[in-house]
């Protein structure tokens, strides 16, 4: 396979789009150092080092149960009043092994129709540097989207990136994945904080160092959906442990596995979704697979995916292949941004 390692000066889009996207967000330095940054890197694939602040705080502090809430608090404090999109359906696979070197490998396949992925990297002042991959659709940018990416009045949807990822790692060792299932999510409702479960991904990459970590964290929160149905979170570390956050009759349970995909672990069915069988006879009893053999077991599972994320939990970098087409991979390494 041909691969291809990705810097962030690669394939900059021109200086009047830029110079146009600073002007629609105003003067916030940061801001426009994030934009700054935005790359292409090949058509649909796209990069981006987020600055600016994203307001963590502020999102848990708004308490947000709905989709909708939570696009017009995105649209409110961060895109300069562009709206973002709806949150994408979802039919994934996620797993869990040790390379032959002894690095814990985290494989993701995001099943879905072919669109634009924005890989993010963060490093906020009161959290965890990460690296993860978003749908430019939820920004409302590109193949699914109401924007071009090329238009300038556009540019602010970039600053929703933190908050639309699926799928990432910090620089603790933690990876994280989000995936859709069928059932119906039945939320709770005490005196907990609320918190979305699309949003997960990125509290548990900015708060939490490992898997222990994660599961208290997500045991603190009451979970909504904001959709007719229900996603688990797949979530594992450095030290090699894997589990999957699932909510069953509004309870949090934690189910221990390597693998997982679009059915609910907890309810102890058997399921015919043979992704999840194919994965388990591919990496049980394996010693170590390298990371080209986790992304041929990826490619194995892959049912039309927009990308395939074969992330290194100790080099904290993943290798991605895109829109199904693997002979070429694409590599980034996470970064502290300064």
């Amino acid at each position: 396979m041909k691969r291809h390692i990705i810097s962030a000066g690669a394939l900059i889009l021109t200086a009047s789009l830029l110079a146009g996207c600073a002007s629609a967000v105003g003067t916030d330095k940061n801001e426009k150092k994030t934009l700054d940054s935005f790359t292409c890197d090949a058509e649909g694939i796209y990069v981006i080092d987020y600055y600016a602040d994203y307001k963590m705080d502020e999102y848990l502090a708004a308490n947000i149960k709905t989709v909708e809430d939570f696009d017009a608090w995105m649209t409110t404090n961060l895109t300069h009043g562009v709206p973002t999109g709806d949150i994408p359906e979802m039919g994934c696979s996620s797993f869990a092994l040790v390379s032959d070197g002894g690095d814990h490998l985290f494989g993701r396949n995001y099943d879905m129709y072919e669109c634009d992925a924005l890989v993010v990297r963060t490093d906020p002042e009161d959290g965890y540097a990460s690296i993860g991959i978003a749908d430019m659709s939820h920004m409302n940018l590109g193949n699914g989207g109401n924007y071009d990416i090329t238009d300038e009045s556009s540019r602010p949807l970039l600053l929703a990136a933190p908050w639309c990822i699926c799928d990432g790692i910090n620089e603790k060792g933690l990876g994280v994945s989000l995936l859709q299932l069928s059932n119906e999510h039945v939320a709770e409702d005490t005196s907990n904080g609320d918190l979305l479960l699309y949003v997960a991904v990125r509290v548990l990459l900015d708060k939490c160092a490992n898997t222990g970590e994660a599961i208290d964290l997500l045991g603190n929160y009451d979970m909504y959906s904001g959709k007719p149905y229900s996603f688990h979170v797949f979530i594992t570390d450095s030290s090699g442990r894997s589990v999957i956050a699932e909510w069953d009759e509004g309870g949090l349970v934690i189910v221990e596995d390597d693998a997982v995909t679009n059915f609910l672990l907890c309810s102890g069915k058997s399921d015919n979704d043979m992704r999840y069988t194919k994965i388990h006879k591919k990496i049980d009893g394996v010693s170590a697979l390298t990371s080209e053999d986790a992304m041929g077991v990826l490619k194995f599972v892959n049912q039309g995916t927009c990308w395939s994320a074969v992330y290194d939990l100790e080099k904290f970098s993943v290798d991605v292949c895109f829109n199904a087409d693997y002979t070429k991979v694409y590599s980034y390494q996470g970064s502290s941004l300064t």
